[in-house]
């Protein structure tokens, strides 16, 4: 199964194991482990999907089935049956004395859990219970496997955490079917419905850094709510392998009243100019995911974000600043306008231009950051010139510097183009009633933000003011 959008791929055409359930990936020999219903055997399967019945391992429960599992860094696989009390432990490393053996039985409270997987660096399980709670199982073992098996672990030697802090909380009332992890601690888990249709599942993702404490807020992310469901389905993945990825660029915009007349004070009626306004209709002005918003054809195509720069949930942010309702204006009145951009997707945003249209009933002030640094790249004839534009965007090499771009084509990013001109083709947007002019910012390849404010080039903004007719 591809983890970002949930499509499934046959690889392999080898005879099935008959009711193959409780199945985890071992890295000491690259075989998938798992556990055959009804029969207390083990088997494995390799990477032609062939399988392997490797025979009874003596103690395993032959009623109720195991249907959770996964195999740990030393080669052992934890077989568990939901809502049981015990962790059956077989070691499957095949350079063990003690392959194929039951080396412990673990203790534990009852889990409504389909699937669990061991962090590839903490070594706890981690698991999604049907009741949405995430939780943990911190398991102390002893330093020698006992010479009399199978070996007893519980009381205080094993732990069962739940985090309180998702954001979003996750839904309730399906199963988890089977859960992954990747190297860099991304986990993904896929729920055996979408909430609102029987035919389709859904996959979602959280990175956890080793030892993550359970107070710690964890940004959930919906990968898709359109994969294909898979009632009985269990999971299996090499924990040290990388995080899937995909080229899906996207740039995110936010458009906001910044100043009037120079002036962030709040004019008659309207939005305060100097703070942050987060418009409820829309989930791309925050860091709060909200997958009841987007993605929502037709209004909001593309996933939410969690990574604009000093933004915290909807409640507060230092970067997006400024109103959507101005107040009232008049005639000779200066309106600032900042569009702000983040490189939202899972790849660089490549050669992107911005392109924004001056308001009807408004001329485009052509001197309004005269006193702004030169723009990199300004030829030497033009500096002189007047500089009607002004672009930020961080850099991890170069201080922060917000700079003015002169309005004409002279080797800046950035261009005025007077009503009535020929626009760049990238700038498609349907001309309006009334041709005011059109500022273009080149912006070049963008890379993508992996967390907030990172990378600093991941984000900034355009600045332009026009003057009220």
């Amino acid at each position: 199964m591809n983890l970002l959008n949930g499509a499934v791929t046959t690889i392999g055409s080898g005879t099935p194991i008959p009711s193959a359930n409780a199945i985890g990936f071992s890295q000491i020999d690259n075989f998938i482990y798992g556990s055959r219903a009804g029969s207390g055997r083990i088997y494995r399967v390799d990477g032609n999907g062939v399988g392997y019945d490797l025979g009874v391992v003596a103690g395993l429960t032959i009623s109720p089935n195991y249907n959770v599992g996964d195999v740990d860094a030393r080669g052992w696989l934890h077989l568990y049956q939901t809502n049981g009390t015990t962790i059956d432990v077989v070691d499957v490393n095949p350079n063990s004395t003690n392959f194929l053996k039951l080396i412990y039985k673990i203790t534990l409270p009852p889990l409504q859990i389909q699937d669990f997987a061991f962090h590839p660096t903490d070594g706890s399980l981690y698991t999604v219970r049907q009741n949405g709670v995430f939780s943990r199982v911190k398991i102390t073992y002893p330093v020698t496997v006992p010479t009399t098996l199978p070996g007893a672990i519980g009381g205080s030697n094993v732990v069962v955490e739940n985090f309180t802090n998702l954001s979003p909380t996750l839904p309730s009332g399906q199963a988890y079917g089977s859960v992954y992890f990747a190297q860099g601690g991304e986990f993904y888990f896929y729920r055996n419905s979408n909430g609102t249709s029987t035919t389709t599942g859904s996959i979602y993702t959280v990175t956890l850094p080793s030892n993550t404490p359970i107070s710690t807020r964890l940004s959930v992310s919906t990968l898709t709510l359109n994969a294909p469901q898979i009632i009985n389905n269990d999971g299996a993945r090499c924990s040290n392998a990388p995080a899937p990825t995909a080229s899906n660029p996207n740039i995110l915009l936010v458009k906001r009243i910044t100043a009037i007349n120079g002036s962030t004070a709040t004019q008659g009626g309207g939005d305060t100019l100097s703070g942050y306004v987060q418009d409820n209709n829309s989930p791309y002005d925050d860091n709060l995911i909200e997958p009841t918003l987007a993605p929502n054809l037709p209004s909001f195509p593309v996933s939410d974000t969690q990574k604009w720069p000093n933004t915290t949930d909807k409640a507060s942010s230092t970067f997006l600043i400024g109103g959507i309702n101005g107040g009232k204006t008049k005639p000779n009145d200066e309106v600032e306008y900042t569009i702000y951009f983040l490189s939202s997707g899972t790849s660089t945003a490549k050669n992107v231009i911005l392109c924004d249209r001056v308001p009807r009933y408004q001329t485009f002030v052509p001197d309004a950051f005269n006193s702004l640094p030169v723009a990199p790249n300004t030829t030497p004839a033009s500096p002189g010139g007047d500089r009607g534009i002004a672009v930020f965007q961080g850099s991890t090499t170069n201080a922060d510097t917000v700079y003015g771009y002169t309005n004409i084509g002279d080797g800046d990013a950035a261009r005025y183009y007077p009503p009535g001109s020929t626009l760049p083709s990238a700038c498609t947007q349907p001309a309006l009633a009334e041709d005011n002019g059109t500022i273009v910012v080149n912006l070049g390849d963008v890379p993508n933000a992996t967390i907030p404010g990172t990378p600093k080039e991941s984000y900034g903004f355009l600045r332009f003011r026009a003057r009220v007719k």
